[in-house]
This record gives C-alpha cells, sequence and structure tokens, in this order.
C-alpha cells in the first residue's frame, strides 16, 4: 500500500497502533481525508465498484449522503433475514426510512463527517446521524456480489452481546438531543 501511495499525489496510509475495528477505520479514515467527496467500500469483494458512478450523480445532484440499497443479494438466507430484522427495528426505532444502513458501499460530502460520532457500529448508523443533523440523505440500488474474501464478523452472536441494541439507543437518544446548528 505504502508504494502505491507514493505515486499518487496525496494519497497515505493511515496505520491504527492496534485493531480497533470497522468503525474506528472508517471514521478516522473518513476525519483525516480533505477530499471533499469520500466513498465508503468494503474490501470482501460484495459491492461493485463500478456502481461508485451512481452514488456520485447522486451527490452532484444534491444528495450530501448516498447509501447503497444491495439488490440481488448472494449473502446466506440467515444473513439476509438478520439483515431485514435489523433495518426493521432500527427503522422503527430511528424513522430513518433506509432500507439497507448496513450496506458498505456509502458516498458523501465531507460535511458530512462532522455529523458522525465514533460508536462500535457506526457503520449502520451514519444514515441517521447524517438525517438527525439535517444533511439529505438518498438511497441508490446496486449490484450484490458473493463475498470473495474474508469473513463477515457480524452475527446473531454479535446482536446478542448486545452492542448494536446499545448503539441503537444511544443513538436515538443522541439524534432527539442533537442541536440543530445547519440551516
Amino acid at each position: 500500500m505504502k508504494e502505491v501511495c507514493a505515486t499518487r499525489t496525496g494519497w497515505r496510509v493511515l496505520r491504527l497502533p492496534t485493531n480497533q475495528g470497522h468503525a474506528a477505520a472508517l471514521y478516522i479514515g473518513m476525519c483525516a481525508t480533505q477530499a471533499p467527496w469520500i466513498v465508503l467500500l468494503d474490501g470482501d469483494g460484495q459491492n461493485h465498484p463500478a456502481d461508485i458512478a451512481s452514488l456520485l450523480c447522486a451527490l452532484e445532484k444534491g444528495a450530501d449522503l448516498v447509501v447503497g440499497v444491495r439488490v440481488g443479494r448472494h449473502d446466506h438466507w440467515g444473513r439476509r433475514i438478520l439483515s431485514r430484522v435489523a433495518n426493521i427495528v432500527r427503522n422503527w426505532v430511528l424513522h430513518d426510512g433506509v432500507r439497507d444502513a448496513g450496506c458498505g458501499l456509502k458516498a458523501t460530502r465531507r460535511e458530512v463527517v462532522s455529523a458522525l460520532v465514533l460508536i462500535r457500529t457506526l457503520y449502520s448508523f451514519i444514515p441517521a446521524l447524517a438525517l438527525a443533523a439535517r444533511f439529505r440523505v438518498v438511497e441508490v440500488p446496486i449490484h450484490h456480489r458473493p463475498r470473495r474474501a474474508g469473513h463477515s464478523k457480524y452475527s446473531v452472536l454479535t446482536f446478542l452481546q448486545g452492542w448494536p441494541l446499545i448503539d441503537l439507543i444511544g443513538i436515538w437518544w443522541f439524534s432527539r438531543r442533537r442541536f440543530q446548528w445547519l440551516s
């Protein structure tokens, strides 16, 4: 990565002192960039990079955050059910209207980063936090492929440990207490 970054102006590798998880890596990376637009793409190969163009098009049309909605998911049936239940519960509590908050492909304007808070399950709550700060969030259908690398770290056990529920309650509280400073 360092060799590739050395050949690109403005590129650099950020290295955390310890493995602090997906949410910390996303948040620190977003905070470190100076780019006006940021694209989030997981490294498991499930999202097709060609779909980035449609997300950027939505940013050009005025969206502040664009969330991919996985069409024709290639996940195991259990993962699809877990995702559907999580999205229904999240939407019932937060009323954000987002159908697929767990999709790893998102594009955002840099200003939206100021609306985020670093929590363990940040990736699922980026849209809700952006909406709470009055940013315009839109969804774009994207392709979904079988996982090409690694394995999912999110399972029924993740939910049983309670972190998503604790974060959901925290985001619900925070979004109602947030000072609305944007016009």
